[in-house]
């Protein structure tokens, strides 16, 4: 069992405090404007735009009138759900979060909030106050929910007493640096929290969540499918061996031992450049790869390195999908529910160990066949399932 974080009590303390200063220095942020830009509406074509339309009935699937909360930049999987949710057929009024430049002070002080677990919302919670007051929706979704204020779902519960509050996250939310005051203050609020962990299914209930929904990580079809790089494409993003992700000690310490062992390896995400000095064979790219890019780069590598996330406890991953999605041969850390996902050398491989690890890629490197061949049964597996969001969404929506 988890306790409940510190920054719950903390928060709230200094939270007043922190607002007074911030209004003494700061321009007041304004809430996200509900335009053309922020109203999305997936009714039929004819729909007058920002307008959460009736309900309809997309084959067995009732549709919902649905106000969406969550950041909305190319290449996050918010936006792949969002945008799924309306080609699903049900009418979206999408409320995103806002990518704002700010200035140092501003920025200081957001840190703070940050760290004592009451981030600044930017406006968020009085768009969806004002979205509410203004007409009816059956479904709150809120993607990773840590700047919802709990006033905020009461609010909305009092306009629209039947509205479903839903609570989505990717994360590890039952770890300290993926909460907030806010968001442990408002987990016995919604009405069904989902997760991609299996582990906070419990972790969840003993925070006094009324229903959990775990689910497996999945893929968008529109943004992860194979495609064939040109020579050039592949020397720009590809090599024998990559990775595509953040930076860990642990990851870090199994592929310098890869370098080490005469293995070219790639990294995209941001690395330590300092690492370039443990191996001339590792090369570290400073940037982060979204869209057609990391789709590009998977299919650039010979063997695509699936690490899991230590600080998050992960045992699967939006990469544990997403690159047999796009058609490339997956070598993973093997766990229980990787091992459900994709059959053990059939559709993926898995590795416990630096030394294994290094024996399978020095073995895959050599077996193209057979890599190909596991590739395209992983590709077929992950469509065949199939593991993707309108699957998992419609999964959901059958238990909400």
């Amino acid at each position: 069992m988890i306790r409940r974080s510190s920054k719950s009590r903390l928060g709230y303390i200094v939270d007043k405090t922190l607002n007074v200063v911030l209004r003494a220095t700061l321009t007041r942020p304004r809430a996200p404007q509900l335009s053309v830009v922020s109203l999305i509406t997936a009714a039929s074509p004819t729909s007058p735009r920002g307008s959460l339309q009736n309900r309809e009935f997309i084959g067995n699937l009732k549709t919902h009138k649905i106000i969406f909360v969550g950041d909305t930049w190319d290449g996050c999987t918010s936006k792949m759900r969002l945008e799924t949710l309306q080609r699903l057929g049900h009418s979206v009024l999408a409320i995103p979060r806002p990518a704002l430049r700010e200035s140092l002070v501003s920025s200081v002080f957001g840190s703070i909030q940050w760290k004592i677990g009451v981030p600044r919302d930017y406006g968020i919670n009085h768009a969806i106050i004002d979205s509410l007051s203004r007409e009816s929706a059956e479904v709150l979704w809120c993607d990773r929910p840590l700047d919802i204020k709990p006033q905020t779902l009461k609010a909305a519960k009092r306009m629209h007493p039947s509205i479903k509050l839903v609570a989505y996250s990717l994360d590890d939310m039952g770890r300290s640096h993926n909460q907030s005051a806010y968001y442990l203050r408002s987990i016995p609020l919604y009405d069904v929290h989902v997760t991609t962990k299996s582990y906070n299914v419990d972790e969840l209930k003993s925070l006094g969540a009324k229903r959990v929904l775990f689910v497996n990580n999945a893929f968008c079809p529109k943004v992860h499918f194979p495609v064939k790089p040109s020579t050039q494409q592949k020397l720009k993003y590809g090599g024998q061996v990559g990775f595509i992700g953040a930076y860990e000690r642990e990851r870090a310490d199994m592929v310098v031992s890869l370098a080490k062992a005469g293995i070219r390896v790639r990294v995209w995400g941001g690395w330590p450049q300092r690492l370039r000095s443990s191996s001339p064979n590792l090369e570290i790219e400073k940037d982060c790869l979204w869209g057609d890019a990391y789709r590009l780069a998977i299919n650039s590598f010979d063997v695509n390195l699936c690490f899991l996330r230590k600080i998050n406890r992960d045992v699967q991953t939006t990469r544990s999908v997403e690159i047999p999605a796009c058609g490339g041969f997956m070598l993973a850390e093997r766990t229980e529910e990787h091992l459900s996902l994709f059959r053990e050398d059939v559709e993926a491989a898995f590795f416990n160990s630096t030394e294994e690890l290094v024996a399978k890629v020095e073995y895959y490197l050599e077996n193209e066949n057979l890599r190909e061949m596991i590739a395209l049964n992983g590709f077929k597996r992950a469509l065949g399932i199939p593991y993707t969001y309108q699957a998992q969404l419609e999964h959901i929506f059958e238990h909400i």
